[in-house]
Protein backbone atom coordinates (compact mmCIF):
# COMPACT_ATOMS: atom_id res chain seq x y z
CA UNK A 1 0.00 0.00 0.00
CA UNK A 2 1.58 3.14 -0.61
CA UNK A 3 2.51 5.72 1.83
CA UNK A 4 -0.86 8.61 2.74
CA UNK A 5 -0.15 11.62 0.78
CA UNK A 6 0.77 14.73 2.91
CA UNK A 7 -1.01 17.57 3.35
CA UNK A 8 1.00 20.67 0.78
CA UNK A 9 0.49 24.08 1.10
CA UNK A 10 0.39 26.47 -1.64
CA UNK A 11 2.98 29.53 -2.27
CA UNK A 12 1.36 32.69 -2.71
CA UNK A 13 2.97 35.84 -4.74
CA UNK A 14 2.54 38.77 -2.60
CA UNK A 15 3.68 42.48 -5.63
CA UNK A 16 3.64 46.14 -4.53
CA UNK A 17 3.66 47.78 -7.96
CA UNK A 18 4.13 51.89 -8.33
CA UNK A 19 0.93 53.26 -9.49
CA UNK A 20 2.34 56.29 -11.57
CA UNK A 21 4.38 54.31 -13.31
CA UNK A 22 2.83 50.52 -13.35
CA UNK A 23 6.52 49.13 -12.22
CA UNK A 24 6.81 46.12 -9.88
CA UNK A 25 8.57 47.95 -6.72
CA UNK A 26 8.52 44.66 -5.21
CA UNK A 27 8.43 41.15 -5.00
CA UNK A 28 7.99 38.22 -2.72
CA UNK A 29 6.80 34.55 -3.13
CA UNK A 30 5.86 33.02 0.77
CA UNK A 31 3.92 29.95 1.84
CA UNK A 32 0.19 30.53 2.03
CA UNK A 33 -0.87 30.94 5.32
CA UNK A 34 -4.38 32.61 6.86
CA UNK A 35 -2.60 36.17 7.01
CA UNK A 36 0.44 35.45 4.88
CA UNK A 37 -0.91 38.71 2.45
CA UNK A 38 -1.24 41.06 5.07
CA UNK A 39 1.87 40.43 7.22
CA UNK A 40 4.29 40.17 3.77
CA UNK A 41 2.44 43.55 2.89
CA UNK A 42 3.59 44.88 5.85
CA UNK A 43 7.48 43.43 5.37
CA UNK A 44 7.66 44.50 2.04
CA UNK A 45 6.23 47.92 2.77
CA UNK A 46 8.55 48.57 5.73
CA UNK A 47 11.36 47.49 3.42
CA UNK A 48 9.75 50.77 0.92
CA UNK A 49 9.48 53.42 3.27
CA UNK A 50 12.98 55.06 3.10
CA UNK A 51 11.34 56.03 -0.13
CA UNK A 52 9.63 59.02 0.56
CA UNK A 53 5.37 58.72 1.55
CA UNK A 54 3.88 55.34 0.43
CA UNK A 55 0.04 54.92 0.03
CA UNK A 56 -1.51 51.47 -0.25
CA UNK A 57 -4.36 50.34 -2.14
CA UNK A 58 -5.56 47.42 -1.21
CA UNK A 59 -9.19 45.28 -1.35
CA UNK A 60 -11.44 43.94 1.59
CA UNK A 61 -9.44 41.30 2.27
CA UNK A 62 -6.82 43.65 4.18
CA UNK A 63 -9.74 45.95 6.13
CA UNK A 64 -8.62 44.63 9.45
CA UNK A 65 -8.37 46.67 12.80
CA UNK A 66 -4.69 45.24 13.01
CA UNK A 67 -3.61 45.26 9.32
CA UNK A 68 -4.81 49.48 9.00
CA UNK A 69 -2.98 49.93 12.39
CA UNK A 70 0.46 48.53 11.42
CA UNK A 71 0.10 50.58 7.97
CA UNK A 72 -0.18 53.93 10.37
CA UNK A 73 2.63 53.11 12.49
CA UNK A 74 4.92 52.63 9.26
CA UNK A 75 3.47 56.20 8.09
CA UNK A 76 1.31 54.17 5.11
CA UNK A 77 -1.45 56.10 3.90
CA UNK A 78 -4.24 53.09 3.57
CA UNK A 79 -6.84 53.28 0.99
CA UNK A 80 -8.03 49.66 1.82
CA UNK A 81 -12.02 48.58 0.48
CA UNK A 82 -14.20 48.21 3.23
CA UNK A 83 -15.71 45.04 3.85
CA UNK A 84 -19.08 45.79 4.99
CA UNK A 85 -19.70 42.25 6.62
CA UNK A 86 -16.78 42.93 9.32
CA UNK A 87 -16.02 46.73 9.10
CA UNK A 88 -18.24 47.41 12.63
CA UNK A 89 -15.99 44.77 14.42
CA UNK A 90 -12.51 46.85 13.27
CA UNK A 91 -13.56 49.64 15.30
CA UNK A 92 -12.42 52.08 12.81
CA UNK A 93 -15.97 53.24 12.22
CA UNK A 94 -18.86 53.56 14.89
CA UNK A 95 -19.47 50.91 17.27
CA UNK A 96 -22.88 50.63 15.57
CA UNK A 97 -23.05 48.14 12.92
CA UNK A 98 -23.72 49.44 9.51
CA UNK A 99 -27.72 50.01 9.37
CA UNK A 100 -27.70 46.85 7.17
CA UNK A 101 -26.73 44.77 9.71
CA UNK A 102 -29.05 46.32 12.27
CA UNK A 103 -31.71 44.53 10.61
CA UNK A 104 -32.68 48.33 9.05
CA UNK A 105 -32.62 48.56 5.35
CA UNK A 106 -29.30 49.76 3.99
CA UNK A 107 -31.17 52.40 1.83
CA UNK A 108 -34.32 54.04 3.37
CA UNK A 109 -37.78 53.36 0.77
CA UNK A 110 -38.99 56.60 -0.47
CA UNK A 111 -42.74 56.35 -1.38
Amino acid sequence: MPPAPTQTRGCIAQIVMDNRKGLVAAAKVVPATGTTERDTAIEMLAELQSRGQVTLGADKAYDTHEFVERLRDLNVTPHVAQNHKRRWLCHRCSHDPPSGLRGEPAYPQTH
